[in-house]
């Protein structure tokens, strides 16, 4: 069975992010992404670099961000109880937006190149 070709770019977006951010808390040594030493000044900046040049390439995935942030979610749900989760998912909207900006810009840009 082929995937709606519609979803093969977020979906793969996807699971580059989870991935990303797998490795990110592997060379952290911790369990969550954002305990990592290096997460503000290094993994958090890349990822809002590699979603715009996601949604660059794609040419429409303005919310290749949203993906690539919202992607560290998993590791929140293994790693933590449910409390942790409601102060997670806010955290997460608030650090998708910068995310989401850049590849809404990197998408309108590419559409005018």
């Amino acid at each position: 069975m082929m995937m709606n070709p519609r979803w093969t770019a977020p979906v793969v977006t996807l699971i580059f992010g989870i991935f990303f951010w797998q490795v990110v808390c592997h060379l952290g040594d911790v369990n969550e992404p954002w305990d990592a030493t290096a997460y503000w000044y290094a993994a958090y900046p890349l990822s809002v670099i590699i979603s715009g040049v996601i949604a660059w390439f794609s040419g429409k995935l303005w919310y290749a961000g949203a993906i690539i942030t919202f992607a560290q979610l998993p590791a929140l749900v293994v790693a933590n109880n449910d409390t942790s989760i409601m102060i997670g998912l806010p955290f997460l909207l608030a650090l998708s937006l910068p995310a989401i900006a850049t590849s809404a810009l990197a998408t309108r840009l590419r559409r005018r190149a």
